[in-house]
């Protein structure tokens, strides 16, 4: 498959019209307008048949993608599957609240500051968990290859 990441909404439309006009579509999932509960995931994917071959195109705007990769990276320092709705409730909830924000900002709804706010005060809170996360983890590295160079 191919992921094609595009500037807004208005290009991912255009991208699937013009992927249905030139491709026999299988499928057509719209995460976009009904994200992946528990996590709000959105995106679109389109699987194409081409010359007898399944072909997965995912379509993301910019601001999807930078959620997806936020979720990418606290599932890896968390060591939980928040990707496939795994995890700490606080955090799928955060995830779920946060893509339902970055959307009302992609349609152009006017979101009160406030919100906005609130919201990444919450985003750097989970960034300051990740790094303690991530400080944790090294320094348990440290401590392995320590014992391992001692017994050497």
């Amino acid at each position: 498959g191919v992921r094609v990441v595009l500037s807004g909404l208005r290009s991912v439309d255009r991208m699937a019209t013009f992927i249905d006009s030139e491709f026999e579509i299988k499928t057509d999932d719209n995460y976009i307008e009904n994200p992946k509960s528990p996590t709000g995931y959105r995106a679109r994917h389109i699987v194409v048949i081409q010359n007898g071959l399944r072909i997965e195109i995912q379509l993301r705007t910019q601001l999807q993608n930078l959620w997806a990769d936020m979720v990418e990276l606290h599932t890896v320092v968390g060591a939980v599957d928040l990707k496939h709705g795994h995890g700490p409730k606080e955090a799928l909830d955060f995830f779920s609240e946060l893509s339902e924000l970055l959307s009302m900002l992609e349609s152009g709804v006017d979101v009160a500051l406030e919100h906005k706010m609130a919201k990444l005060t919450q985003v750097e809170k989970l960034l300051d968990l990740a790094a303690e996360r991530l400080d944790s983890l090294n320094e348990q590295k440290k401590e392995i290859v320590d014992e391992i160079s001692s017994k050497m």
